[in-house]
């Protein structure tokens, strides 16, 4: 499985959140951002073709891609809660690499990605009491031993909440991995747990058939213990 101390997402969100603020490069940047200037007075930034990687010790971690990112503030609730700002990334890609030891498996063990959430970068990087939602539209995510993909999420919409600490996703959710494809319209995946919840209708397919159900838990490679009604 995925090893648990080699995935650090934290690197390339703070890495994602700070150029978002302060137009801050990271050495391992490929490309530089095109800034958009826009007449829209809720957009406060808005860039084009982003690219960014981080990685820990020489090794590839994470990179996230977006053909575009709009910062802006947008209204929360009733008109006294105000403005709240935002991150969208459109037609963005998130691609982890990850240690993944198959002369050691351990069946039933979830992969775990507890370094995305142990710490907030919108909080760390802003100095703000809120932590800055990242929107995703629409978004894939792609799960790597090495350069061999392992699995893959593909949504129509995203939403990175912090406060449940999950990534949630909309709109024809495809989940992909070594020859299993499922589908639904909602799915949310937790990288502490390595959970990857279906909380409505789903369809499976697999190379025994195809199965559906109402509520499923799995993770992201389809495999292991499986809690399903």
């Amino acid at each position: 499985m995925f090893s648990k101390a080699k995935i650090v997402w934290s690197a390339g969100l703070v890495m994602l959140c700070a150029y978002l603020w302060w137009g801050v490069f990271a050495a391992s940047t490929q490309e530089a951002p095109v800034p958009l200037k826009s007449s829209n007075p809720a957009i406060v930034r808005q860039m084009q073709g982003v690219l960014m990687e981080a990685g820990i010790s020489g090794e590839h971690v994470v990179s996230i891609s977006a053909d575009r990112v709009v910062m802006e503030k947008i209204q929360m609730g009733p008109v006294r809660f105000g403005l709240r700002s935002t991150a969208r990334l459109e037609n963005a890609g998130i691609k982890v690499f990850g240690g993944f030891n198959p002369g050691n498996p351990q069946p039933g063990r979830r992969p775990s990605f507890s370094g995305l959430f142990s710490r907030d970068p919108s909080k760390e990087l802003t100095g703000f009491a809120r932590a800055v939602p990242l929107f995703f539209k629409p978004l894939r995510m792609d799960f790597y031993s090495g350069e061999i993909p392992m699995a893959g999420i593909s949504a129509g919409a995203a939403v990175l909440d912090m406060d449940r600490r999950v990534i949630a996703f909309s709109k024809h959710v495809v989940v992909r991995s070594e020859g299993r494809r499922l589908t639904a319209e909602r799915a949310e995946f937790s990288p502490e747990t390595g959970e990857l919840f279906i909380p409505g209708p789903y369809k499976l397919r697999t190379a025994q058939g195809v199965c559906s159900g109402d509520c499923l838990k799995t993770d992201v490679l389809l495999q292991g213990d499986w809690s399903s009604s």
